[in-house]
């Protein structure tokens, strides 16, 4: 049985991938294409923040998980 957690728990990444990377391309289609245009210049003018502020929750994400993988990793390579 524990083949089927991990492929729902595998399935719940998928999942809630998918739900952040479509939910706000889904929200700024229902926008106006004033709102659309603001939002899409706000982004291109403050673009050097945004991948900063991304490029360190991935970094805090990987060593988050190296950490919480941490046995596993020096098992296999043991």
């Amino acid at each position: 049985m524990r083949s089927a957690n991990e492929a729902l728990s595998q399935f719940g990444i998928f999942l809630w991938f998918g739900v952040g990377f479509g939910l706000p391309l889904l929200v700024l289609s229902f926008l106006s294409g004033a709102a659309q245009r603001w939002i899409t210049r706000q982004f291109a003018i403050h673009a050097r923040w945004i991948n900063a502020v991304g490029g360190l929750l991935l970094i805090g994400i990987g060593l988050y998980d190296l950490w919480a993988n941490w046995d596993v990793i020096t098992i296999f390579w043991s």
